[in-house]
């Protein structure tokens, strides 16, 4: 304990010691002013350091079929986190994604849409992204993707139902209570669910679009490397330079990368995505036994 404290008094009595020798320092016209500058200077820095928050860079992951109420808030979660936290300054969605239903797509579509109105979104598609995969990268300002993956898919489908049997146990108040209307009719309905899609991608894209409403509307399926010749997609590129080129696009350099799965504890994990994948096509299945139908931007593999 008497070591310590004598210790202690010796690192006391150094310390007053160069205080002694700042303050004689100070009595000097020449010394003064640079002693001031010095002060000034590491004063202006950790005030800085306080007041000024490195700039962040944010990640949002969005993976698998979107056929659910839950999936799709989630998402929509992340995107205003984005919009709302002032840190961030540009945000990059890593997509890897077949579509999903109609209303969900198009409810994660518009809110990215009013997150680019506010900052630089940058898309870098991995395995694919494909009808309603691609429709939520199409509402970005740059869209990355690697040399295979798959892209496009710009279309829609509906499962109609079957044609209404005579029931005495269920009794509806009109003809179409059960089905919602006519074959015709749904599938004018999907026409315009598909102009809507193809509407919106020659919309985002703008000039960088090399294709025709027309070819869009076939719904075909590229490769990455086709796509760019297409103008489907910018450049090909990693989740790295996607990010790099957010910042650019923000106009930062020192800034954070941010996870905003993690931050938001939203994760999309392999039994996540096999859930969803799994729940989708039990959907699929029940609309083909006569339920009302629902519209899907969705690509579906062929088995």
């Amino acid at each position: 304990m008497i070591k310590l404290v004598k210790i202690a008094g010796v690192a006391v009595s150094r310390i007053w010691d160069r205080l002694e020798v700042i303050k004689k320092l100070g009595h000097h016209p020449k010394y003064s002013v640079v002693l001031f500058i010095l002060l000034g200077l590491l004063l202006g820095f950790l005030i800085s350091s306080i007041s000024i928050r490195q700039p962040q860079v944010g990640f949002i992951t969005i993976s698998g079929i979107i056929v659910d109420q839950k999936t799709t808030d989630d998402i929509v979660k992340m995107i205003n986190y984005a919009n709302d936290n002032s840190r961030i300054k540009g945000v990059v969605i890593k997509i890897d994604s077949p579509g999903g239903v109609a209303a969900a797509i198009e409810e994660v579509y518009l809110n990215l849409v009013t997150l680019k109105r506010n900052k630089p979104v940058v898309a870098s598609i991995g395995r694919r992204a494909l009808s309603g995969g691609y429709y939520i990268a199409s509402a970005s300002h740059f869209i990355y993707s690697k040399p295979t993956s798959l892209v496009g898919g710009v279309g829609a489908l509906v499962f109609l139902p079957k044609p209404e049997d005579l029931k005495e146990d269920v009794i509806g108040s009109g003809p179409f209570k059960e089905s919602g209307g006519p074959a015709r009719h749904w599938l004018g309905a999907l026409d315009m669910v598909k102009q809507a899609f193809i509407q919106a991608v020659v919309s985002q894209r703008g000039q960088s679009l090399k294709i025709d409403a027309v070819e869009l509307s076939e719904a075909k399926a590229y490769i990455g490397i086709e796509a760019i010749k297409l103008g489907l997609v910018d450049k090909m590129g990693t989740d790295k330079e996607a990010e790099k080129k957010a910042a650019s696009l923000a106009g930062v350099r020192n800034y954070k990368l941010v996870d905003i799965n993690q931050e938001l504890k939203i994760y999309p994990s392999w039994w996540g995505w096999f859930l969803s994948e799994t729940t989708a096509e039990a959907d699929l299945m029940k609309l083909s036994t006569g339920l009302s139908p629902i519209y899907y931007y969705l690509y579906i593999e062929q088995r």
